[in-house]
């Protein structure tokens, strides 16, 4: 099959199930009949692939050579796209949401990964529920990512065995969390939050099954949706490896960078540029990777890079694919994909040996002001953090040097060969107010899902959020990278941290 074939079959795809979604949720029962094909291998919408792979694919599902794709995958990668971290399973279900102000017509999105631990095989993800109607919502003037929900009524998770007609079905329902969006600042002013960043997050579930009894497929129900979805954790499940505790933060440990996708469309060579010299940079205080949510558009140009590649080869860089903002089935909105994002980076996380995970964007910066004190991350967690489940960095604007800067500007520094110096040595001031919000290191242990600055935990006593002493480290926002977006603002000298750029040099 040609590679234009398969794009324009994708496409079709997408579209009539997307329309299928919209129009078939007001009717549970004629959902439930024609969503239920997705025992025989139907997805509500697939995810798009390189073209190469997708013609191959959709080749072979024709003859019959292949599997039918039942659901979203995050296990299935290539050379350098991620480690033995589990299997991250993406569902959409569609029905009817009990909102706040009545009923909605909703997309839930379920992500689920399955480890063996010490009690069994412990199943944990996240629901995050899309309205087909509307992008956003507004209560007293606060937008919100997801429908109010009453804690009472929101859904949960149920896995039923696929059985023979003759024989009756066991169910298993996981726990699901919906009270932990739901508490009030006033309860808990130390973590800093307020209700409409908590109902962005998704909700999390958790539940452990005995080994014997997760070994099998099921029906994965949303209880309440008339729809539900094929899920087969598989018959080799992954034991979840232990989790390094101070002071085992030495050099070695995984402390992981996730560097989230470039937002606008920007040129290859720009896009490789960028991530070389945030790679560059974090591996230098002491990240033992970074897992970059890699959007396909990008994936080509990749493989094609010799620099990057030589990263991948290293251990140093992680390519996890990302389908260009698609995983929303509606119309890609940042208040729908930005939250699952973050907290697919924490689910993958999970279990996989990791300490920690520093979440960023391209022009976001961990930076260490005090070398004397702090050389590493593996020292700021060691002697800063008291092991808490989330850390906030304080964030501040960097602004560039004018004589560095002069000519093309900031985005010439960032996108131009390396020649033997970091971007940053361009950036010798910082702004004097830091920005509002932080940016938040996390244990993907304890954090059950995620909102763009916000945490949520599964036990009340790791809700507290410690702020991180600036001395420690602090995050620098390169607010100009790309663009100028601004140049009036009250900035101090700093260059306290730029040691760390000498070996880059």
């Amino acid at each position: 099959m040609k590679v234009a074939e398969a794009q324009a079959l994708y496409k079709k795809e997408s579209t009539s199930t997307v329309t299928a979604a919209r129009s078939l949720a007001a009717d549970e029962e004629t959902t439930k009949a024609v969503w239920s094909q997705g025992a025989s291998g139907k997805i509500p919408v697939p995810k798009f692939l390189p073209l190469e792979e997708a013609a191959s694919k959709i080749e072979a599902r024709a003859s019959g050579r292949g599997p039918s794709r039942r659901s979203g995958d995050s296990g299935s990668r290539r050379p350098g796209e991620g480690g033995k971290r589990g299997i991250v399973r993406h569902f959409q279900l569609p029905g009817k949401f009990p909102s706040g102000t009545g009923v909605e017509h909703v997309i839930m999105h379920v992500y689920i990964k399955a480890l063996q631990t010490s009690e069994g095989v412990t199943f944990r993800g996240f629901m995050f529920a899309e309205s087909v109607e509307r992008q956003w919502y507004s209560l007293e003037d606060t937008y919100m990512c997801q429908p109010f929900f009453e804690r009472a009524s929101y859904p949960g998770i149920q896995l039923r065995e696929i059985v023979s007609l003759d024989d009756s079905a066991r169910e298993w329902n996981l726990a699901t969390y919906p009270e932990l969006l739901y508490e009030h600042e006033a309860d808990h002013p130390a973590t800093g939050t307020d209700e409409r960043r908590r109902i962005c997050a998704p909700v999390p579930f958790e539940g452990t099954l005995a080994l014997e009894d997760a070994m099998r497929d099921f029906q994965l129900h949303v209880t309440g949706f008339g729809s539900y979805a094929l899920y087969a954790p598989g018959k080799v499940i992954l034991k979840a490896a232990p989790r390094p505790k101070a002071p085992e933060y030495a050099p070695g440990a995984r402390i992981a960078a996730v560097l989230h996708p470039f937002l606008h469309p920007t040129p290859q060579a720009d896009v490789n540029r960028v991530l070389m010299h945030f790679v560059a940079y974090h591996i230098r205080i002491g990240f033992a990777q970074v897992v970059h949510n890699a959007q396909v558009t990008y994936l080509r140009g990749f493989y094609a890079d010799e620099e990057v590649m030589a990263a991948v080869r290293a251990g140093q860089l992680v390519l996890q694919p990302w389908t260009d903002l698609a995983e929303c089935a509606g119309p890609p909105h940042i208040k729908c994909w930005q939250p699952m994002l973050y907290s697919h980076a924490v689910l993958d996380a999970w279990g996989s040996g990791t300490a920690y995970l520093f979440i960023a964007d391209p022009d976001e910066y961990l930076v260490l002001p005090n070398r004397a004190a702090i050389a590493s991350v593996a020292d700021l967690l060691t002697w800063c953090t008291n092991d808490a489940a989330q850390v906030a960095a304080t964030r501040y604007n960097a602004y560039c040097d004018t004589q560095q800067c002069s000519g093309q500007g900031e985005r010439a520094l960032w996108t131009s060969a390396r020649n033997g110096s970091h971007p940053l040595q361009g950036y010798s001031r910082r702004s004097t107010v830091p920005i509002k919000l932080g940016k938040q290191i996390v244990d993907p242990e304890r954090v059950a899902s995620y909102e763009v600055h916000t945490g949520v935990t599964f036990s009340a006593d790791d809700r507290t959020v410690l702020r991180l002493n600036p001395d420690c480290g602090i995050v620098l926002h390169v607010l100009n990278q790309f663009k100028r977006r601004d140049f009036e603002e009250y900035t101090v000298a700093d260059t306290s941290w730029q040691w760390a750029l000498q070996s880059l040099t």
